[in-house]
């Protein structure tokens, strides 16, 4: 699991503007297609944001090691 974007794209070829693009690496939403022209736009390459700056397993595996030998108290 990873950080999710709601991106806004302008089609370089049509100029569509989609307001909504939803991007998210880590869950393979990764290319963004105009709905008007069908041009295709890779996400990563247009915004420098890749599967390794999404992603948050480094801080997932952080807290399930300060949580080992905790198994006995609440955890929020």
């Amino acid at each position: 699991m990873g950080d999710r974007y709601i991106l806004e794209i302008i089609c370089p070829k049509c100029k569509f503007k989609d307001s909504e693009v939803y991007f998210a690496t880590t869950c393979g939403f990764t290319e963004w297609e105009c709905s008007k022209c069908k041009h295709k736009i890779d996400l990563c390459k247009h915004t420098g944001i890749s599967y390794e700056d999404a992603s948050n397993a480094d801080a997932i595996m952080e807290m399930l090691e300060k949580s080992e030998g905790k198994k006995d108290e609440v955890m929020c």
